[in-house]
């Protein structure tokens, strides 16, 4: 029962994330998807990022975008 469960998390997270199969890719992988995101986008994927993973160096470049995209 448990793992049907976690199989609609991850069908649940493909549907809201730009970037799809988010969770098997690495880092830079991830990295070069970035290019063509909105902010919106890229706030959507940090927010999952923080909440799963939370790698610093995923976050460090979503910040790095964010402020681009504001400046």
């Amino acid at each position: 029962y448990r793992q049907g469960l976690r199989l609609v998390e991850d069908q649940v997270d493909d549907v809201t994330s730009p970037i799809a199969g988010y969770d098997e890719l690495n880092v830079k992988e991830i990295g070069d998807r970035l290019e063509g995101l909105s902010a919106a986008e890229i706030r959507t994927v940090r927010e999952h990022e923080k909440r799963n993973k939370n790698r610093e160096t995923l976050i460090e470049q979503f910040d790095r975008k964010l402020r681009a995209a504001s400046a």
